[in-house]
């Protein structure tokens, strides 16, 4: 049974994310936590703590990222992990 559940959570997250324009964080837990928010706004609002996980590190969006992008992923990457108090 626990490996039918973890096959139908990876295929949801395959799911979801190919529904595109969605922010996808990793979880300490190594699972996998998409939001229709900008990264910067679902941290300001919620922080780091989804309920079901710490956020551990922001995914690359789909595609080529240009470098404006991925300079401002690269900054909330070190936001996340200096552990500040983001959204409390």
């Amino acid at each position: 049974m626990k490996d039918i559940l973890k096959r139908l959570q990876r295929l949801e997250a395959a799911y979801q994310v190919r529904q595109g324009g969605l922010t996808v964080f990793r979880l300490d837990n190594g699972s996998l936590f998409h939001t229709r928010e900008d990264p910067l706004t679902y941290l300001l609002k919620n922080g780091v703590d989804t309920g079901t996980g710490k956020i551990v590190d922001l995914m690359d969006p789909e595609g080529e990222c240009d470098p404006i992008t991925a300079a401002v992923y690269s900054d909330i990457r070190e936001i996340i992990s200096g552990g500040d108090n983001i959204g409390h």
